[in-house]
C-alpha cells in the first residue's frame, strides 16, 4: 500500500511532459496575432491524387470566416503567415500529407534581432486508392485541411481570450 501511495505521489510531482510543454508554447505564440495571410503549398502528386489548390483555400477561408481571425490579402499588413502546405507522397495509393503552420516575426533574446518563427502548427495524412481520388479522395483531403484548420483556431482563441 505504502508502494502505490510514494508512486502517486511521484507521478503528481513529476514535471509535465514536454508534449505538454510545446502544446503551451504554441498556443502562447498565437498571443496578439488577429490576421494571417495565406501560402499554399500543393504539388503535383497532390494534384494528381484530385487536390486543387483553390479547393484547399477555400476550405481554410471557410473555418477561418468562422472565427475573428482575419485573412488579409496584403502580406505587408498580416500579423502572420498561414503556410498551407498539401503534399502527395506516392499516386498509387494517394497518401497526402496536410500542414499548416503559422510563422511570424519575433524578437530573439540573444541578439536583439528579428527572426521568423513557427508559432504554431497542426496536420495529418489522408490515404486513400488512386482511383478514389477524384469521387472521395478530394472530400477526404479537404475534411482534414478543415480539421487541421479547426484546431489551430482552437489554439488562436486559447490564447486570445
Amino acid at each position: 500500500m505504502k508502494a502505490i501511495c510514494l508512486a502517486v505521489a511521484l507521478l503528481l510531482a513529476a514535471p509535465p511532459a514536454p508534449f505538454a510543454w510545446a502544446q503551451e508554447a504554441k498556443v502562447e505564440g498565437f498571443r496578439g496575432i488577429k490576421s494571417v495571410f495565406l501560402i499554399p503549398n500543393i504539388n503535383d502528386t497532390a494534384v494528381r491524387c484530385g487536390v486543387e489548390e483553390q479547393d484547399v483555400q477555400t476550405a481554410v477561408r471557410f473555418v477561418l470566416s468562422q472565427s475573428s481571425l482575419a485573412i488579409k490579402t496584403d502580406i505587408l499588413t498580416s500579423d502572420s503567415l498561414l503556410h498551407i502546405v498539401v503534399h502527395g507522397s506516392s499516386a498509387s495509393p494517394c497518401a497526402v500529407l496536410v500542414q499548416l503552420h503559422v510563422t511570424t516575426k519575433v524578437l530573439r533574446r540573444s541578439d536583439h534581432r528579428l527572426i521568423d518563427a513557427a508559432i504554431a502548427w497542426e496536420g495529418g495524412v489522408a490515404q486513400f486508392p488512386l482511383q478514389q481520388a477524384l469521387p472521395n479522395g478530394r472530400g477526404i483531403v479537404l475534411g482534414l485541411v478543415e480539421q487541421t484548420t479547426k484546431r489551430l483556431v482552437v489554439q488562436w482563441a486559447e490564447a486570445n481570450k
